[in-house]
């Protein structure tokens, strides 16, 4: 179930974690957030999946969160070198996709690593279940990413206040329905300040 202000989510950490862009320059998390709402999408590793079964729904899902006023944001864990093809495999050119190889955003926003996390039986029947959506993989490279961490949601506002979080448990567990329907109705008005 998501959580608002999770137990494990460091906000102050996130906000001055360096990340990279496409050709490797960095920029602080925080800077995501100055202007707008923030929908962070953190990404397993840019080979897998579930990862890109779920960009691919945020993506398409993209016209409703950005008429809300937030901005998506995917952020991945491998080499900057993967960010292009990630983006133009998934169609989502226009995208902001960025990459955290050091894992500290990850840390930062309550996101899971671990061996058992990936071995899960869930983690297996939600593989199947995405193969069997016509989603698939590419070949897994170290350098796509750390294959045992888990992905994620969080949504910031621009006041700097965790809106929605998301801590996948397995390969493949995300929220269905839209995010913004998830936010508690108190929080919603943020979205438009």
């Amino acid at each position: 179930m998501p959580q608002i202000n999770a137990p494990g989510v460091d906000l102050a950490q996130l906000a001055a974690t360096s990340i990279l862009a496409a050709p490797g320059q960095p920029l602080l998390v925080g800077q995501l957030w100055q202007k707008q709402t923030v929908i962070l999408v953190f990404l397993r590793h840019f080979a897998c999946i579930a990862c890109r079964a779920h960009a691919a729904q945020v993506w398409a899902e993209r016209e409703k969160y950005q008429s809300s006023g937030a901005r998506i944001i995917f952020i991945g864990n491998g080499q900057a070198s993967w960010i292009e093809k990630f983006r133009q495999d998934l169609g989502i050119e226009h995208g902001v996709v960025l990459t955290d190889p050091s894992l500290l955003s990850f840390e930062a926003a309550g996101m899971r690593l671990g061996y058992f996390d990936l071995l899960r039986p869930q983690s297996v029947i939600n593989r199947m279940k995405l193969a069997q959506d016509g989603y698939s993989a590419t070949p897994y490279h170290k350098d796509a990413g750390n294959h045992w961490q888990m992905g994620g949601i969080l949504a910031v506002s621009k006041q700097g206040k965790a809106l929605f979080h998301f801590a996948s448990q397995a390969l493949g567990d995300f929220p269905d329905e839209p995010y913004l329907d998830l936010i508690n109705e108190d929080e919603k008005a943020i979205l438009s300040a």
